[in-house]
């Protein structure tokens, strides 16, 4: 199983600025929070929260050596336990190309291991990530308490508006395939990037299928694997709005028509359909392995799944919608897509995309419905065939085509995060989402923004077990300024055992690692 370590885009470019800021030549240091996850191919720990320094929390920082304050460490440690997280201990090695750990930062990292083998609940962790200069590679592990060592990391993820991969081991690019020929002449498109994204598209009717065509004709799957899933089967409807679909597919799966199709066209691509629904624990794991999430769906239960598993796991999803709505005199008519950055835009709860009040199409009052089903449209409603046409489908799949060459080629989408094509007017809009809500129950301070595989309502014997009462406070206690200015106070009961708050490295020592 691949290990990774998952960051947001706006969490490293805090990192690479913060890194940046003073004398080059000294290394750098931070601590960060951390929670466990676990895919069907992949698991690790998603960074969730960036804890700079202060000048004076600082003990010494040099080209050769970096070493926080242990009142500092501790804090640190202590807020981790109580919020059931994991330690990262994050520096530089300023004057390496390819990064990677001295002798003396892995003898400091033993000693740490032991703090939290002593101190620290077990279900947390401590792990260790040393950066180059340009923070395009690195060296990383974590202590896995169980096999009782270390265990290296195989990648770092970065997901968001900027969308990024590093490799530990750097690896041999494959030739080009002239496939994709044309790709690579336009300025900046990523196409080794595109081609090594695990993508998830939930729903393969007339919008699923548009866009599972154009990450095909991306590359998407070349490398990396190309998803989706569908628990419904082939319809008539299906017919003008499918463009490989055939009369003798109607009856079949949506999810083995669509794979036939894409095989048909890249026989040596990784492609894995599904004819299940997203609550499948099956399909949950391709999600959570995903790099990119493309939401493709009709109704609001699946896109409330897909959305809440997207914020908790860090993945940006893209929500597309392709809707015609009749009127009293007639329609509105329009397809968008909306792409979801968690921590940083709203969700589409917040952002009042899904409202959690009318989930079920139950809570339609009887003469609402029947007023709704003379025209044929009952939002949500699988019983009732709402009105589509394959140019407003096809729109929507190439907007967020668009959006991912973007994310991909390190384009900005800031104030185009939303885009919306008037099929009426022949016009598009582009819009950007309010940020997060810090009251929204997904991804707000209460919600599971970036919390992984842990619930962030449950207690914190439930999230750690109660396998010891924590120590009683000594003395004063400790606390720690967050740099969004609050204050977290910690009993400093931690103090009792000193861990190592050296992160240090010669230069001599490590240029031949």
């Amino acid at each position: 199983m691949k290990k990774v370590l998952r960051i947001g885009s706006r969490v490293f470019d805090q990192m690479r600025k913060f890194f940046r800021e003073g004398k080059a030549e000294d290394e750098k240091f931070c601590f960060a929070h951390g929670f466990p996850f676990k895919g069907r191919k992949k698991k690790g720990f998603i960074l969730s929260d960036l804890f700079p320094p202060e000048r004076e929390e600082m003990e010494k920082q040099s080209p050769s050596m970096v070493s926080p304050k242990k009142d500092y460490q501790i804090a640190i440690y202590g807020l981790a336990e109580e919020r059931g997280c994991s330690v990262f201990d994050i520096h530089t090695h300023p004057f390496q190309q390819s990064a990677r750990f001295s002798s003396i930062d892995q003898s400091e990292g033993r000693m740490n291991a032991g703090f939290f083998e002593e101190k620290i609940d077990p279900r947390t962790t401590m792990a260790m990530i040393v950066f180059n200069r340009d923070l395009d590679h690195f060296d990383a592990q974590f202590w896995d308490r169980w096999k009782k060592r270390f265990e290296k990391i195989d990648e770092i993820e970065i997901l968001g508006h900027r969308t990024e991969i590093i490799h530990r081991e750097k690896r041999t690019v494959a030739a080009g395939d002239e496939r994709f020929s044309r790709h690579t002449l336009i300025p900046g498109f990523n196409q080794k990037l595109i081609e090594e994204l695990d993508v998830a598209v939930v729903g393969l009717g007339g919008n699923g299928a548009a866009i599972v065509t154009n990450l095909a004709s991306l590359g998407v799957g070349r490398r990396g694997t190309l998803f989706g899933c569908d628990p419904d089967d082939c319809e008539l409807s299906n017919l003008s709005r499918i463009g490989f679909m055939t009369p003798s597919d109607v009856g079949k799966p949506k999810a083995e028509v669509v794979e036939r199709y894409c095989r048909d066209r890249f026989p040596d691509f990784n492609f894995e359909f599904m004819a299940k629904d997203v609550r499948d624990p099956e399909v949950r794991g391709h999600l959570i392995d995903s790099h990119l999430m493309v939401l493709a769906v009709d109704r609001d239960r699946p896109r409330e799944d897909v959305n809440r598993l997207a914020v908790q796991y860090g993945i940006p999803v893209l929500n597309l919608a392709a809707e015609i709505i009749p009127m009293e005199e007639g329609s509105e008519e329009g397809a968008q897509v909306t792409v979801v950055e968690p921590g940083v835009s709203s969700c589409l709860v917040c952002s009042g995309l899904i409202d959690l009040s009318t989930l079920d199409v139950s809570d339609v009052c009887e003469e609402e419905r029947e007023s709704l089903a003379q025209i044929g449209y009952i939002r949500g409603n699988p019983e009732v065939a709402t009105p589509s046409v394959v140019d407003l489908n096809q729109m929507a799949a190439s907007l967020a085509t668009a959006q991912i060459a973007a994310m991909t080629s390190n384009r900005s989408l800031e104030g185009r995060e939303f885009l919306f094509y008037d099929r009426v007017k022949m016009s598009l809009v582009a819009a950007s989402l309010p940020p997060w809500d810090e009251n929204c129950p997904i991804c707000g301070l209460q919600g599971v923004a970036c919390r992984g595989d842990v619930d962030p309502s449950a207690s914190l014997s439930e999230k750690l077990g109660s396998t010891k009462a924590p120590s009683e406070p000594e003395s004063s206690q400790t606390s720690l300024k967050l740099r969004d200015g609050k204050l977290i106070e910690r009993a400093d009961a931690l103090s009792t055992l000193e861990p190592s708050a050296d992160s240090a490295c010669e230069k001599g020592d490590s240029e031949g690692d």
